[in-house]
């Protein structure tokens, strides 16, 4: 049910978007989540368009279903940032990520 209901939230935001602004990489995220790749990547170009502040922050973990789709790094490319170590920067945030959920749980 968990990929349903992030395809759910997907489809409820770019709704909305319709009438009002939303951020498009709020809509590539629950694309995502929702193991969707192709949805993920055309919000993903979307918020490239609209020059969208947190493309920088694509080396995230949360990106790992699209990471190794050419149409995934073009956005990088074309604002000119590094792609090349971003499977390592992915893996180094994974890991501290999951450093603090156990920290969490510890407490």
């Amino acid at each position: 049910h968990y990929r349903e209901t992030m395809h759910g939230a997907a489809e409820a935001l770019e709704t909305r978007a319709r009438t009002t602004f939303v951020l498009p990489i709020e809509i590539a995220n629950w694309y995502c989540y929702a193991g969707d790749g192709e949805r993920c990547l055309y919000w993903l170009e979307r918020a490239y368009e609209v020059r969208d502040p947190n493309l920088p922050y694509l080396w995230y973990p949360d990106y790992d279903l699209v990471r190794n789709d050419p149409r995934f790094r073009d956005p990088l490319q074309r604002m000119k940032l590094p792609t090349r170590d971003l499977d390592r920067m992915a893996s180094a945030m994974t890991a501290i990520m999951g450093y603090e959920l156990e920290a969490l749980r510890e407490n």
